[in-house]
């Protein structure tokens, strides 16, 4: 009885101390948002750029962190793990015909149609296709998500990863989507990071320095990347959106959708940058979520 007893313990403090152990992280990391938070409301506006001196000296410090994988193997495994989860948050079997917004190659719908489901993907780049989401029967187009050829009501789950903060215009995006939903399906979104926060730019391989959108004018960023022979920042690669403006879009597609997940993700690694220079922060955006929502996650169901 007393090995009983032993073992029983053995495997409960461990468990009691890694409960305290997230505990207390989780509040240090709530310290250090409220603490960035503070520093940040009380920020006056100048000066509003760091400077060339500046963005040198950092992009020498840091180095790019954040590794997504543009080879093969890279997108068939990305493909599987999005269509487990999209099949997991909505196990319905009658789901059947799916579209993928922005589907770049067509490898998670390629996912989706070797469980059986029958998928569309449409890119305004069909050079990113993949020949392999065509093999498994995907049908693929070039098409805008935000002007979409298909009549109303054409399927049953449409989704996107990682375009909404692309599109010029998410909100059409999203009244798209819902059109070509029909009447009890979903529009399921995950996306990010959203431009407001630490790796918002999209641009951690040219210049690595988190934030770097609030701390260096984009001219002084791309001055630097020409002379050292790379190419440029697209200023429309993303589309600027602050997290308020996604919210209120959500909000109104109400009238249409019941919101089944509202899910916002937060980047808080890089919070002593927005204590060391607030006013570059300040002086670009008078809302701290702005600064650590990084991703979106959306679930609607159409009316």
């Amino acid at each position: 009885m007393l090995k009983g007893v032993k073992e029983t313990l053995r495997s409960f403090v461990p468990q009691q101390l890694l409960r305290w152990r997230s505990q207390m992280h989780k509040a240090r990391e709530e310290r250090a948002v409220h603490a960035a938070e503070r520093v940040f409301a009380a920020a006056g506006t100048e000066p509003r750029w760091l400077s060339r001196q500046d963005l040198e000296r950092m992009c020498a410090q840091y180095t790019c962190s954040h590794e997504y994988g543009y080879d093969a193997a890279s997108f068939e495994r990305r493909g599987r793990e999005r269509a487990a989860r999209i099949l997991h948050e909505l196990p319905d079997p009658s789901l059947v015909n799916f579209l993928d917004l922005a589907c770049m190659d067509g490898m998670t719908a390629a996912a989706l149609q070797k469980q059986g489901k029958q998928c569309w993907g449409v890119d305004l780049n069909g050079r990113n296709f993949d020949p392999r989401a065509r093999a498994a029967g995907v049908h693929l187009e070039e098409m805008d998500a935000m002007a979409l050829s298909f009549p109303n009501d054409r399927f049953d789950v449409v989704y996107s990863f990682n375009a909404f903060e692309h599109f010029s215009d998410p909100e059409r995006a999203l009244d798209e989507a819902l059109r070509v939903t029909r009447s009890g399906g979903y529009v399921y979104l995950h996306f990010g990071p959203l431009y407001g926060s630490p790796k918002g730019m999209h641009a951690y391989r040219e210049i690595p320095v988190p934030y770097c959108q609030f701390l260096f004018p984009l001219a002084m960023m791309n001055d630097y990347l020409r002379e050292q022979g790379r190419s440029p920042i697209d200023p429309d690669h993303c589309n600027g959106w602050p997290v308020q403006r996604y919210r209120h879009v959500w909000k109104k597609a109400e009238t249409r959708a019941t919101i089944i997940t509202w899910e916002e993700y937060t980047d808080t690694r890089e919070l002593e940058l927005v204590k060391q220079y607030p006013s570059c922060f300040r002086s670009k955006t008078d809302h701290f979520d702005d600064l650590v929502v990084s991703i979106f996650h959306m679930v609607f169901r159409k009316r």
